[in-house]
């Protein structure tokens, strides 16, 4: 990329100590490097001295060349000091503005998958799955037979004596503002009903009204 020159913004009007900060992209992307470089135009550049500082006024250990090549971030680029052989010192900022994470819509990597007995009366929790893109937001729905169960929107879901004999699958959709995309588990069942030790369907029934209590 080109390299353009542009007036520094000078903290120290009057000094004897001139010149500008160049940058080889004014619009990085988050994580890309950054080469700024100085230009002394003072009548007295060869003697010069140079320090780099962070935007917040951090010293940089072992930065004390015209050159600096700053990993771009969200915040204020790097500065240097420029203390001239009279112990003058002025300071040079260059405007770089950078630009923020880009969003990537999420895409699932991995199926959500089902724990849990598929029972009547047992709880069943399902993961999330794998995902990869920029962080998103999960909802969540349960299907009977590959159709919606109503208002079964959480991660867990315990089933029903209409889930008897059915199977049980997971869904998973994942937003953000790039997109959304969803993934479905591997189904589970069928279900099997509730059974007690008499042999009626409720082990309820036997435990308050005796053995086959139905």
């Amino acid at each position: 990329m080109s390299v353009y020159l542009v007036p520094a913004l000078d903290n120290s009007q009057g000094s004897v100590i001139f010149g500008s900060i160049a940058a080889s992209d004014y619009t990085p992307d988050v994580g890309d490097s950054v080469t700024l470089t100085f230009t002394d135009t003072s009548p007295d550049a060869i003697n010069n001295t140079y320090q780099w500082y962070t935007g917040n006024n951090v010293l940089i250990s072992g930065e004390t060349t015209n050159v600096y090549v700053w990993t771009a971030a969200a915040t204020s680029p790097p500065k240097i000091k420029v203390t001239s052989l009279s112990g003058q010192i002025k300071t040079f900022t260059v405007n770089v503005t950078t630009n923020p994470p880009a969003v990537t819509p999420p895409v699932n990597t991995g199926l959500p998958v089902i724990t849990g007995t598929p029972t009547e009366g047992n709880i069943l929790s399902g993961s999330d799955g794998t995902w990869s893109g920029s962080a998103a937001v999960y909802t969540y729905q349960w299907l009977r037979d590959g159709a919606n169960i109503s208002g079964a929107n959480s991660n867990t879901y315990t089933p029903v004596s209409a889930d008897v004999g059915t199977d049980i699958s997971f869904r998973v959709n994942a937003s953000n503002i790039a997109g959304s995309a969803s993934a479905t588990s591997t189904s589970v069942g069928p279900v099997s009903p509730i059974t007690s030790i008499g042999g009626g369907r409720s082990y309820f029934g036997w435990f308050f009204g005796g053995f086959g209590s139905n």
